[in-house]
């Protein structure tokens, strides 16, 4: 039986400053500190996983413990050196806080700080995820930070630094450490690739850079898994297979269908790779950075420098983004981010990609046609009123009140009402406006907007958000901006009533000013429980009403 093999982020750890990648100015102000022998007795280092604060507080330990160090860098030859370098130094104690957070741990460290380095000159503390502490075990520690021992150097190691007491930062000196950019990541990565008789292609490196997500240790175990899938010889088609991801060209003609307004192209290109074995959470996040690439194009920046993108990528992003203008993309953008917190919670997916793309080519087409390209346009008709006084007087006419219901309880709209059926696409739970002329699968529109200025007035449909009549209807912007007052009414009277609402969104708006029926919903079923018992609820219907 074969003994186990070493993983590479552990084989490949950095055993000096200068093997650290993307950390210049902490390793260049901690050289610089131990060259001058200005030694701190605690150090707070903070920063995304994986990009290096336990590897530096392991070199600063070696290096304080080395007997002949160099320019603030360690030998790794001498005992100390060597010692540390394969795990088994004495005075090097690594506690994880999270599994160590109470008083009692921090009691025993405190006792065992009191015990000299038997060999080596300091005994060096790294405590990893530190803000995992109790607060009683932060303020049992404050006394040995703030004057331990001489012999003792503590390493705080945290990816959330604001959880971090305040009393317990003053006594450290704090090193923020970066996510990694692409480019350092994709260079490490071929190195270690060709040490290890691994050939990769550029754009499979990459891809496991941008999985990484700025963190070494990530993108060396992903190299790790990658090898273990495809061999010695790695392509970018089996990262992506590995890795559950679309090809990037996919990613392109699901953009170029919805330029085209091809809701089917859409449909059946997100069945085919849902087929192939493709993350479609994974999916949402790749086109949702595709679309913000898109609109920072548009807006005029340097996505070259911003997203660490290719000469060639660069140049693609630009064609493409001149098929839509920035109000659209901003739009689009905000969809597909929102849509990325929704599928948390989403037993199914696809139906969520499904619909932010028939979203998405419903705002082209309104743009086309020279409509807003926002939530939704305004009525000319209604300009004159303010949006709150609009949605405040159609609240009071309308009975009930607006239905505050989780998204489980939705109830279908009135049979006297078509919305449902030809105005809407998707289920109950998700009801998007569609625009005129639009292609739903498995449905069909029974009536269209119609062009001509010759018609009369009784033929001529008003184009409204999720209109039913050819009334005059409020738009879902202006109920979304007068909910929002409602929240602020809500505020003062019960600041827990009114942070719940925050989860509350309004979805759908039907009907005319005369009778309109809007539809809110919850987040959480939890959230609207909460709302409606007692009082609370009595302080929604207060802020509705006036």
């Amino acid at each position: 039986m074969s003994s186990s093999s070493q993983s590479l982020y552990r084989k490949w750890r950095s055993q000096t400053f200068g093997d650290l990648v993307g950390q210049e100015p902490v390793i260049r102000t901690l050289k610089n500190a131990l060259s001058s022998g200005k030694l701190a007795h605690a150090y707070l280092f903070t920063g995304p996983r994986g990009t290096g604060k336990t590897s530096t507080a392991r070199l600063l330990a070696k290096t304080i413990n080395c007997s002949a160090p160099v320019n603030g860098e360690p030998c790794n030859v001498c005992e100390q050196c060597r010692e540390i370098t394969a795990g088994n130094s004495f005075n090097v104690i690594e506690i994880d806080a999270a599994s160590n957070r109470g008083i009692d741990s921090i009691r025993d460290l405190r006792e065992k700080v009191m015990m000299p380095p038997s060999t080596g000159k300091y005994k060096v503390y790294v405590l990893d995820e530190a803000h995992m502490l109790t607060t009683e075990a932060f303020n049992a520690l404050l006394k040995t930070l703030e004057e331990p021992p001489p012999y003792a150097v503590f390493v705080l190691a945290t990816t959330d630094v604001h959880k971090m007491l305040p009393t317990v930062l003053s006594r450290c000196q704090r090193f923020d450490f970066k996510r990694i950019t692409t480019r350092q990541i994709v260079e490490h990565v071929e190195y270690v690739a060709g040490q290890e008789n691994v050939r990769i292609e550029h754009s499979a490196a990459e891809l496991i850079a941008r999985a990484a997500a700025g963190g070494m240790r990530d993108a060396l175990s992903l190299l790790d898994q990658t090898i273990a899938y495809s061999g010695n010889e790695i392509s970018l088609a089996q990262v992506q297979e590995m890795l559950g991801v679309a090809d990037p060209r996919a990613i392109q003609k699901l953009i170029t269908h919805v330029s085209q307004l091809d809701s089917a192209a859409v449909l059946h290109l997100i069945h085919e790779l849902s087929e192939a074995g493709a993350d479609l959470r994974q999916l949402n996040i790749q086109v949702g950075e595709y679309w913000r690439a898109l609109m920072l194009t548009k807006a005029g920046a340097d996505i070259a420098s911003i997203l660490d993108r290719s000469e060639d990528e660069v140049r693609e992003i630009k064609q493409m983004s001149q098929l839509f203008d920035l109000e659209e993309l901003t739009e689009v953008a905000r969809i597909f981010a929102q849509n990325d917190l929704m599928q948390k919670n989403q037993g199914t997916p696809q139906l969520g990609l499904e619909l932010a793309f028939l979203q998405s080519i419903g705002l082209h087409r309104r743009s086309q046609h020279g409509q807003s390209a926002g939530p939704s346009a305004a009525d000319p008709s209604l300009q004159p009123r303010s949006a709150s006084a609009q949605a405040r007087s159609a609240t009071s006419r309308a009975t009930p009140p607006i239905p505050l219901v989780p998204e489980s309880e939705l109830p279908p709209a009135p049979s006297s009402r078509r919305a449902n059926k030809d105005n809407y696409a998707g289920d109950a739970h998700n009801i998007l406006p569609v625009a005129e002329n639009e292609e739903v699968p498995g449905q069909t529109t029974r009536s269209s907007v119609p062009t001509s200025s010759n018609q009369s007035n009784e033929d001529a449909a008003t184009p409204v958000t999720a209109g039913v009549d050819s009334k005059p209807s409020l738009t879902l912007q202006q109920v979304r901006e007068a909910w929002d007052n409602v929240k602020k009414r809500v505020r003062p009277k019960n600041p827990k009533t009114a942070a719940m609402l925050n989860s509350f969104t309004v979805i759908g708006v039907e009907g005319t000013l005369e009778e309109t029926v809007v539809v809110i919903q919850a987040a959480y079923d939890l959230h609207h429980k909460y709302v409606q018992e007692g009082d609370r609820a009595k302080d929604v219907d207060w802020a509705l009403s006036t």
